[in-house]
């Protein structure tokens, strides 16, 4: 395995649309996206005369002003300008750009012109995976475009001979993009390095992050005269031994860089709930699972057919995976025993997210319909591989879906939308080992999987321990909530990090609003409050003054219609819909409750209401 090259499926896309572009339209002269002749060196030169060559400094944005430079093109040329496109949005993660964003864009470049030849579907699904976050590289769009086509041209100005050399050698080819200017556009020669060899230069494309994690292992990196590149291909190698190196990932992401204040916040708020609560009883149940699964692995290998009593009890003697899922699954396995014996020995014997994917391929979608679902099958059955093994139960976990709310808490990276199964498996893996490595930075002891998810579900679901004073499990639950708050020095409650309050005010025009109504037997009272940075709750005086205004606050514009309601009625409120954040949300009714909101800015940051009757 490469250290440098990243083995999800969905990545072996990335490269592999590489290497076409490499073949079809470096080395040879035929267009990308069909099968007819293109990208040739006049093409080149067209674009850098009408792109390049003029900077458009008029009023638009990148895409309005390519429009007006590619307006005297004739089609060939536009046919490669989208081409170069698609290489430009190759690399990049859909949590940078999202994958129909990508074929929009390239589509709008193909219109310009008719004749050209459109996107081919199996080259559009690519789109909707990526290998990295460009951060604020989408900022510098116009000139890692022309860095591409002066790329190209540089490349195609060459003769064949000369040009397959500089393609399948990293250090000839590296010092060819010295003779090309990358100022500003980093980034995107970075990438290109890392597309056409995948199995020497690695996907980090940011200036300071490779000039940090070169500064951390500069004895692994070689002489500081050589070319950075090769530098940085041969740290890699040294790290990984062979194997693929996650450098943005556990074990290595904080051996050269910080945790964010979200991470830091996790592990702190990890390590005091570790010193409250035991972990012993929720781990013997997962092992006790994962033990009768192995006892129905034994049986079935020894009879040479499904024991499907035994799978049976093994699945129904645990809560692990929720009864609406496995007894379609048990169905399924009941009618084509020897299919399912078939594929669960193949993933007992190659467990991992391959086997992950080649496992539920046979499993109809009409029996185990959404992903969530069949990854809980999945990752099930997948223990049985550690059960007596002496292995450090590193298949054991089982996927839950209200993991989403732990990434959320840390901003961690999703799964893209072009990843399969076992690659959601395998994020969901990759992301307790970055915790419990963040935990250890905290000052906790070493844990494994099987603890950190247990862990991690407490935090999730759990009430805060009664030992905690009710300062500190109230801004516990804040955190839980989304709302940032670390932990509070005894006796008060601390306030978000500054980083994060300005990320909030920055987001949103207000801040978090909340209201409380208490109904008594004829009358309801209510209390609206909302300040920029900080909730409070008011007493009566201050509450009757609120509620004497003629109309709301101009700083309230989503909840400006509920309070004028209230305000014109003082007694009762009717049900309404309050919107945050592209949410729905309901206000109290006159049913009677006692309900609260808290508005995160920003999409998918505003937690659910909870209403106590």
């Amino acid at each position: 395995m490469s250290a440098t090259r990243d083995p999800r499926p969905s990545a072996g896309k990335v490269y592999a649309a590489a290497q076409r572009w490499r073949d079809r339209c470096l080395l040879d002269d035929r267009g990308l996206f069909g099968d007819g002749p293109g990208s040739s060196l006049g093409d080149g030169q067209a674009l850098v005369a009408a792109y390049v060559g003029q900077l458009d400094t008029g009023a638009g944005d990148f895409w309005v002003k390519l429009r007006r430079q590619l307006a005297g093109l004739g089609p060939t040329a536009v046919q490669l300008a989208a081409e170069l496109l698609y290489v430009h949005f190759l690399i990049a993660h859909t949590s940078s750009t999202k994958g129909a964003t990508k074929q929009k864009r390239i589509n709008e470049v193909l219109a310009y012109q008719p004749g050209t030849a459109p996107l081919p579907p199996e080259l559009a699904t690519v789109l909707d995976g990526g290998l990295v976050r460009l951060g604020p590289g989408n900022g510098h769009r116009p000139r890692l475009f022309a860095y591409l086509i002066e790329v190209f041209v540089a490349i195609k100005s060459l003769p064949i001979e000369e040009r397959r050399e500089f393609l399948t050698d990293p250090g000839r080819f590296v010092r060819l993009l010295d003779t090309v200017d990358a100022q500003g556009a980093a980034m995107q020669r970075h990438a290109l390095e890392h597309l056409l060899f995948p199995d020497e230069f690695p996907a980090v494309i940011s200036i300071q992050d490779r000039a940090t994690i070169l500064r951390r292992w500069s004895d692994l990196a070689g002489p500081a005269d050589e070319h950075e590149g090769l530098r940085l291909a041969r740290l890699f190698r040294g790290l990984g031994g062979g194997d693929f190196v996650r450098i943005y990932h556990a074990p290595w992401r904080w051996r050269w860089d910080e945790p964010s204040p979200a991470w830091r916040m996790l592990g702190e708020w990890g390590r005091l709930l570790l010193e409250a609560v035991d972990l012993g009883p929720e781990r013997h149940h997962k092992i006790d699972a994962a033990e009768r699964l192995a006892a129905a692995r034994v049986s079935t290998d020894r009879a040479g057919s499904l024991d499907l009593p035994a799978l049976r009890a093994a699945f129904q003697g645990t809560n692990l995976v929720a009864w609406q899922v496995d007894q379609p699954f048990l169905a399924w396995a009941a009618e084509h025993p020897q299919e399912a014996a078939g594929r669960l020995r193949a993933l007992w014997t190659d467990p991992g997210p391959r086997g992950i994917d080649e496992f539920l391929a046979g499993v109809p979608v009409t029996h185990v319909p959404t992903n969530g679902a069949r990854l809980s099958i999945a990752s099930f059955v997948l223990s049985a591989a550690d059960a007596g093994a002496g292995r450090a139960y590193e298949w054991l976990p089982i996927f839950r879906a209200d993991m989403e709310k732990a990434y959320r808490l840390v901003e961690y990276t999703r799964p893209q939308p072009g990843a399969t199964d076992g690659e959601r498996y395998d994020v969901f893996l990759q992301f307790l080992d970055d915790v419990a490595d963040v935990l250890e930075r905290s000052g906790a002891p070493r844990l494994d999987r099987l603890d950190t998810q247990g862990l991690l579900w407490m935090m999730l679901n759990e009430e805060p321990p009664t030992a905690w004073s009710p300062v500190r499990r109230e801004a516990f639950l804040n955190w839980r909530n989304g709302l940032g708050t670390p932990v509070p020095a005894e006796g008060r409650l601390s306030r978000p990090p500054r980083k994060l309050r300005q990320r909030r005010s920055a987001r949103s025009r207000i801040s978090p609003l909340s209201c409380s109504c208490r109904r008594s037997s004829s009358t309801t009272s209510c209390s609206w409050y909302g300040t920029r940075g900080r909730s409070s709750s008011m007493d009566r005086p201050a509450q009757a003054r609120l509620t004497s205004r003629a109309s709301s606050p101009s700083g309230w514009p989503v909840a400006r219609p509920a309070y004028d309601s209230y305000s014109s009625t003082r007694r009762t409120r009717t049900r309404t819909s309050w919107r945050g954040c592209g949410r729905a949300r309901e206000s109290p009714g006159s049913t009677g409750s006692t309900a609260r909101w808290s508005r995160w800015p920003g999409p998918r940051r505003t937690t659910r209401p909870t209403t106590t009757c």
